[in-house]
């Protein structure tokens, strides 16, 4: 007696069905995972600029004032010795990579420097602009003091020695818990949009090259660490008014606040 074997399969239709079904949960998914990663990265980028204000307290209290945003030399006619360089350089980090957001690709040059960042720290002025590559600025205006003040013998023709160009103390502040100190930045180019390491804060959104912002680049948030080095949020408004919480000008103020001035 012969016994005989049906070969079991599925049939076309029935494969289909389970294509899309499994294209179904993919499609449901993929968002929850995306916004999954952007909350690590966010929550990433809190974590470093959290260090970033810790090294403004170390410095300040090591130095009796804040870095220079940016040192200006006459003699080389450029930006030099910015404060994540000195930071760098003087030890109060290990790692370029606590200036790297992970939510921004960023230009040629701050891949460089992740790659090879002691190959960049020497004073040498043909390598300072390698230093303008970081995702994160500080408020220049009033807090750090003019990108073009100068110790090296006054600021540019158009910026001399004022009270306003020179960093602040952070004793001297009496809102600190009030005033923004770094924040996530987009530099404004053509081309290349990346970070910068000051932020030009009387902007409400980029229009031409180097015009530099905060950058919201966290699910439409800034990230921001304040004066007392605590981080935080912030949300940013409609398209008419981007910075509506008080991020758009140094001269605006919200509810009788200005978040960038110092002499609050």
């Amino acid at each position: 007696m012969s016994t005989s074997h049906k070969n079991k399969a599925f049939t076309l239709i029935e494969l289909l069905v389970v294509i899309s079904i499994i294209s179904l949960l993919i499609s449901i998914l993929l968002p929850a995972l995306g916004a999954a990663r952007q909350a690590a990265q966010s929550t990433k980028c809190l974590a470093n600029l959290k260090q970033v204000g810790m090294m403004h307290v170390m410095y300040d209290g090591d130095n009796k004032s804040l870095p220079l945003g940016s040192e200006y030399n006459t003699s080389l006619n450029k930006q030099w010795k910015s404060w994540n360089w000195r930071y760098y350089t003087m030890g109060y980090t290990q790692s370029y990579g606590i200036y790297d957001c992970p939510s921004i690709d960023n230009a040629t040059g701050m891949q460089q420097l992740l790659g090879d960042t002691d190959a960049y720290a020497s004073e040498s002025g043909s390598q300072w602009s390698r230093w303008m590559y970081v995702e994160y600025g500080v408020a220049v205006n009033n807090i750090f003091g003019s990108y073009r003040y100068s110790t090296t013998g006054g600021g540019g023709s158009s910026a001399p020695y004022t009270s306003s160009s020179h960093p602040a103390r952070l004793a001297d502040l009496n809102n600190a818990s009030k005033i923004y100190s770094t924040m996530d930045t987009t530099a404004f180019n053509a081309s290349t949009p990346r970070g910068n390491y000051t932020v030009t804060d009387w902007r409400a959104a980029p229009t031409a090259n180097g015009e530099i912002i905060p950058g919201a680049r966290h699910a439409s948030a800034v990230n921001v660490v304040w004066a007392d080095s605590h981080a935080s949020s912030q949300k940013v408004g409609d398209v008419t008014d981007p910075y509506n919480t008080g991020m758009s000008s140094n001269a605006v103020t919200v509810d009788g606040w200005n978040y960038w001035n110092r002499y609050n």
